[in-house]
Parts: structure tokens; sequence; C-alpha cells
């Protein structure tokens, strides 16, 4: 059995734990209320509980001090009880996370409207863009939020493909892949603007992308799927 990741020990500060563990894109919708945070609580840890693989995304994040692995919603988050000053669900508004971040028993919950534990906020919203979605439920808590500010910090490593247009083939269901033929649509206007190209993707998503350059007439080279990790 694999051991579950615990909280590093305090560093002085007052906590902050945000639960988020879901996905990349996930996670980048995200950042603006990370950021809003980060300015709302300068003198906080910030730890931030998401799915292990998102690290080195996660680095990138300035607002974040701590990376706490989140293996979903199955099991507790690895904060001691009693030690987190504010906990913020930025993952929904189910029993699940709820329950998750009530466990932790902190000083001050900011999420959406939980009456099972008696927690105020504004009503979860139907149809709303994601980014919209989080920095509307700091604003009701009195954190002010832009969620235009989605900056994150560039990676130390070089650029394989400097100044290229990066259009990304996969998506973790199968049921949000593009059809090849719009991939490949918008690699040509791209290219019609002038940009070179290159498709990322995972290992999985090779076939679909040699399938897009195919059909947009880039050469073989430009598929970096499987080729760049995260």
């Amino acid at each position: 059995m694999t051991a579950l990741p615990t909280m590093p020990p305090s560093d002085g500060r007052p906590e902050l734990v945000v639960l988020r563990a879901i996905k990349l894109g996930d996670l980048l919708v995200a950042v603006p209320a990370l950021t809003a945070l980060r300015r709302a609580f300068p003198g906080h840890r910030i730890t931030l509980a998401t799915t292990a693989w998102l690290a080195p995304v996660v680095e990138l994040v300035a607002a974040v001090d701590v990376h706490l692995a989140q293996h979903g919603l199955d099991h507790a988050i690895a904060a001691p009880t009693g030690s987190v000053d504010v906990a913020v669900n930025l993952h929904g508004v189910g029993p699940e996370s709820s329950d998750l971040i009530e466990a932790l028993g902190p000083r001050r919950v900011i999420g959406h409207r939980d009456p099972a534990h008696g927690h105020d906020g504004p009503e979860w919203p139907e149809g709303l863009n994601e980014r919209e979605r989080w920095a509307r439920l700091l604003s009701w808590h009195g954190i002010d939020a832009d969620p235009d500010e989605v900056a994150v910090d560039r990676p130390a490593a070089p650029s394989v493909a400097p100044g290229a247009a990066v259009v990304h083939v996969g998506a973790f269901h199968g049921a949000r892949h593009w059809p090849t033929d719009r991939f490949a649509a918008v690699v040509r206007g791209l290219r019609e603007r002038g940009h070179d190209v290159v498709l990322t993707g995972g290992s999985d998503d090779v076939v679909r992308a040699r399938a897009v350059a195919e059909a947009a007439g880039l050469a073989p080279e430009a598929v970096l799927a499987r080729v760049l990790d995260l």
C-alpha cells in the first residue's frame, strides 16, 4: 500500500489550505483565485491540495507555497486537525469535498453555501466560466479577485520550440476529444497567419496527433506528443 502524503511541518506562519484535487485545466482556471488568496493572506503559508502529477505546474504558480498531493476525495487532507487557520474549497459544492474541508477544523471556511456544516457563502452558480466562478466566490467572501489574472511563471528549462504556437490534441476524457479535422483546421489557420505549430499530448494522444499533423500538412517532427513531459 502506498503511503499517503503528509503536510510539511509548520514554518510558523498561519496555515491556509486550498482543495482543488482534479486535473490540469482545473488547476489553471483556479490560478486567478489562488493569486487573489496570496494577496489577501500575505502572511499565511498557502498549501494547495491537488493531484500529485500536477507538481511541475504547481511549481509555476507563485501563490502556492506547498503542494500537498491529494489523490481525489477518498481520503482526508493530510493536515493535522485544528492546525489550519483558513480552508478554501475550490473543488466543488458536494458533500465529499465539504466533508474534507470540515474535517480540517479550520477557523474560517471560504466556499459556497454549505448548510450541512453551517457555512455561509454564495449559491453554486450553474453555467458559469470556471475562472469567474472562483473569482465570484472569493469576492462574496470579501476578497478582490480578477478572473483574467491567469499568469503563471515560466519554466526554468528552455523551450524546445521557441516562438511556436502549441496545439494540444489530448483530453483526459475521450468524450472531450475534438474531431481531428477541427484540430487540423486550427493548425492550418495558425500557419496561414505565419505561426510555426507543434502538437502536444500524452502517450495516448500520439496517433491522434500524427493524424492531425498529416491532415494539416505538418512535418512529423512537429508532433511532440509523448516526447515532452508535463
